[in-house]
């Protein structure tokens, strides 16, 4: 992510779970990455974690959603707040998130399933639909017998 953003841009993570961020954290400092910001905040709110780091809403270019919008009970607000970034400019965005693993391994269903559900996700709610729905040029992937969907597309919605 940070070689695209360049040397100009910065990478802002956002969560709401300190351990994450102080994984994330230890992360970039290990690696060395002084461009990469972390916001401990509600994904409902991208503007305003952008602006406690000092980063203009204006200039964010890509959004990524990694295995979180399954965590939510309920994605829209999130959905939102990304349909209110693309009505500024052109948004790239991805999303990588659990489904159910109807194709993989039969022996592997039950564990996949509970891995799942221990971390919290509900397979059912496929987060990356909205994202179909909204980008006219979205690729989907689906792996791992239909456990990890992949999919990431363009966003412009003039305002």
């Amino acid at each position: 992510m940070r070689r695209l953003v360049g040397p100009g841009g910065a990478v802002v993570g956002i969560d709401t779970s300190s351990s994450m961020l102080d994984a994330a954290r230890r992360r970039v400092r290990r690696a060395g990455w002084p461009d990469v910001v972390f916001v401990e905040a509600d994904a409902t709110d991208v503007a305003g974690a952008l602006r406690t780091v000092g980063v203009d809403v204006g200039a964010v270019r890509a959004v990524v959603a990694t295995f979180v919008l399954s965590l939510l009970p309920d994605d829209a607000p999130v959905w939102q707040a990304v349909d209110a970034l693309a009505s500024r400019q052109p948004l790239c965005v991805a999303v990588a998130d659990l489904g159910p693993p109807v194709d993989a391994p039969a022996p592997l269903r039950p564990l996949l399933r509970a891995l799942t559900a221990l971390g919290g996700g509900d397979p059912a709610r496929r987060p990356w639909e909205q994202l179909l729905a909204r980008s006219a040029d979205a690729a989907h992937e689906v792996c791992h017998g239909g456990h990890v969907h992949l999919a990431v597309g363009d966003m412009d919605h003039p305002g």
